[in-house]
């Protein structure tokens, strides 16, 4: 009888050192996952940062782009208003005269 209480109890221990086995590797693999975790979102957010300034990047290019055809448009659409004012000037003194004078 005394044999098969020390095997019992052989076997209990044997049996908490595979639950307490258990039981640290489960902490392990918790602060593992945890620590893939937090890495796994810092490499997200490091991700969409760098997907957020190449679009900025690109967005600020296409901006100084368009300034850059609007200005022209405007300095084309200037000039070509300065010459049509040259060479009408005098017509249109003239027309803005006689009005004031005939009317």
């Amino acid at each position: 009888m005394d044999m098969i209480i020390r095997e019992l109890m052989a076997i209990d221990q044997r049996a908490r050192d595979e639950v307490h086995q258990a039981e640290e590797k489960q902490a392990q693999e918790k602060i593992r996952i945890s620590q893939e975790k937090e890495e796994l979102r810092e490499q997200y957010a490091r991700q969409v940062r760098e997907e957020l300034d190449a679009f900025r990047q690109e967005e600020e290019k296409w901006f100084a782009e368009k300034m850059i055809r609007v200005e022209a448009g405007y300095q084309k659409d200037l000039a070509a208003l300065e010459a049509l004012f040259k060479e009408n000037e005098e017509q249109w003194a003239e027309e803005i005269v006689n009005q004031c004078i005939h009317s």
